[in-house]
């Protein structure tokens, strides 16, 4: 699918004010977990299906009661966040015109979903990396 110039400018703008945003504010409130995790973010960020799936996965790893406990929580916190975009591509954001199909929006919910996350994702990441940087 290809998006059209307004729906980039669009997406350009929400990367930048929005989701760069709540990147910061996401780590405000949940502690990320270490670098190669991160970096596993970054990998499977590219595809939303393949994001949506490892999040799942590493939230509901059994990751014990030491220093790394805190993961499941920034995880099932991460995969509810990732929800709520989906939902938000439609409504607020217009990025999916009505009357499509099932299957057209979906596509376009997937297309447009998975973008927002990439860009969510390499945020989220760059400013865990700012905050290490600064410790």
């Amino acid at each position: 699918m290809q998006e059209t110039h307004e729906q980039l400018v669009q997406m350009r703008l929400l990367s930048d004010r929005d989701l760069y945003a709540e990147a910061q504010e996401f780590l405000k409130t949940y502690r990320p977990p270490e670098n190669k995790q991160l970096n596993g973010l970054l990998e499977f960020s590219r595809d939303i299906g393949e994001l949506q799936s490892f999040v799942k996965h590493q939230k509901d790893r059994d990751w014990g009661t030491g220093a790394k406990q805190h993961y499941q929580t920034f995880y099932s916190e991460l995969g509810d966040y990732l929800q709520k975009l989906r939902q938000r591509v439609k409504t607020p954001y217009g990025l999916v015109a009505g009357g499509l199909t099932a299957k057209t929006e979906k596509v376009q919910v997937d297309f447009f979903a998975g973008w927002l996350a990439r860009e969510f994702i390499q945020h989220l990441v760059a400013q865990a990396q700012i905050i290490r940087d600064r410790r």
